[in-house]
């Protein structure tokens, strides 16, 4: 009985190109897992956040300046404000009142966070959020915190509070960025650092609105 060479040689061909593609495709899924956890791409995707906060601090300072020096939570519902959303079920909506200046819901997303980017403005929520409000916060108080990434957690005790960030919730890990009043970012903030500037007294009656 005769065999096909021919035949048989190109069956094995076309399965060894099947098997070569298939380990490629592993190895690249397991480059990028590599890189995206890489310090340096970390690092990059904090200074992105810096970005991002850098824009937002820019947009409130536009809106204070259009609001007799007043951010959104200082201004009522009634005049166009977000005053009457101080729980953390409605921290996004302090962002909704920047949706005329920022470009799109979808920058207000960290990389990192688990969470899903919102396409529209209309299904925005705080699932879609990476950032907390201080609503404390206000223009004539240039050291006060404005907004940061949304791992932060304390607690409060006789005097003070202690602060840290909480690492099972992704983000920047030990580290994180925080948006001043005077429009400034403080970038890569460990818990010492954040303990430092929420003592200080402009931040001391500082409340923090996390998504």
């Amino acid at each position: 009985m005769k065999t096909n060479t021919h035949q048989t040689a190109a069956a094995f061909s076309r399965l060894d190109l099947v098997v070569v593609c298939f380990v490629a495709c592993f190895l690249a899924v397991v480059l990028f897992v590599s890189l995206t956890n890489a310090p340096f791409f970390r690092k990059q995707v904090r200074m992105r956040c810096a970005i991002t906060l850098a824009n937002i601090g820019e947009r409130l300072q536009q809106y204070a300046l259009d609001n007799e020096n007043r951010y959104p939570w200082m201004v009522s519902t009634n005049l166009g404000g977000t005053m009457e959303y101080a729980s953390p079920e409605t921290a996004y909506k302090h962002f909704i009142a920047l949706s005329n200046v920022l470009p799109s819901p979808k920058v207000l997303l960290c990389k990192y966070d688990e969470r899903k980017p919102a396409k529209t403005w209309n299904s925005f929520g705080n699932s879609n959020l990476s950032y907390f409000v201080g609503i404390g916060s206000t223009p004539e108080e240039p050291g006060s915190v404005v907004s940061g990434d949304r791992n932060i957690t304390w607690k409060t005790g006789e005097s003070s509070r202690q602060f840290w960030w909480s690492k099972n919730l992704g983000l920047h890990g030990d580290c994180g960025n925080l948006l001043m009043s005077d429009g400034s970012v403080l970038s890569n903030v460990d818990s010492n650092r954040l303990n430092e500037v929420f003592n200080r007294p402009e931040n001391l009656t500082n409340s923090l609105v996390v998504p």
